[in-house]
């Protein structure tokens, strides 16, 4: 059985409710051009759409409620839990744009009527019902999304928390990674500056940047088991 502190539940408690107070932001950029030629980067940022989040989000607060918890912060790893419940359980609802109408809060709605009307029914409603899709249009196909997702999730935080990742191994492997990728974009970079070939250049860019965009399962690996932390890319995150 998994012993669940007091402090643990207030922490997830608070962040199954909180992305509608503290949200997490997208962080976009928009070239322009402007008109004598010069070209112009904007950062945009804008709160995270709960029906559209991406599952790098769910997953980055599902990494870090591990993290907190191998550092002994439980408070923080129960709220990190929540959020992402909070964001999986949205995640199950399907989006689409009708005119001026967002069809998610229909859905949502019915899915909030759904599980108000069946309390503890709803295991025996979702028994037989086959779930094939991330999310749904069908309010019984996002309610039982949502309710496995909602058992899954803490279900896998426990069952990973009691694993002991290698810690020395996985901090080799990112140290290895590091220093690989930089030698890479290095040699990709000033190799066809020293061949003084601007076709090789134009080609040798793009990979540096890939590469330097690049995160390996290692990173994430290590954020799970407590030695860094990895944001996902275009999210600015509250936590």
């Amino acid at each position: 059985m998994w012993n669940i502190d007091r402090v643990f539940l207030e922490g997830l408690f608070r962040g199954v409710v909180e992305p509608d107070e503290v949200p997490d932001r997208v962080v976009t950029y928009v070239l322009r051009f402007g008109r004598g030629g010069d070209i112009r980067i904007r950062r945009r940022v804008s709160c995270a759409k709960h029906y559209t989040v991406d599952e790098a989000l769910v997953r980055y607060y599902y990494n870090l409620t591990l993290l907190y918890a191998r550092r002994g912060d439980m408070k923080l790893s129960g709220v990190a839990l929540g959020r992402a419940l909070h964001y999986a359980q949205d995640e199950a609802v399907k989006t689409r744009k009708l005119l001026m109408l967002d069809v998610n809060e229909d859905v949502g709605k019915g899915v909030s009527e759904a599980v108000k009307g069946l309390g503890l029914e709803v295991f025996k409603l979702c028994k037989g019902v086959e779930l094939s899709k991330k999310s749904s249009s069908d309010t019984l196909e996002a309610l039982c999304t949502a309710y496995e997702r909602a058992l899954n999730t803490p279900r896998n935080f426990f069952t990973e928390l009691m694993q002991r990742p290698n810690i020395g191994r996985l901090r080799r492997g990112v140290g290895t990674w590091r220093a690989g990728k930089a030698l890479a974009i290095v040699v990709a970079v000033v190799a066809p500056l020293m061949l003084g070939s601007i076709e090789a250049l134009a080609i040798a860019l793009p990979i540096a940047i890939g590469l330097a965009l690049y995160t390996p399962q290692t990173y994430y690996q290590a954020m799970r088991a407590g030695i860094m932390i990895t944001k996902p890319r275009g999210y600015h995150t509250a936590y």
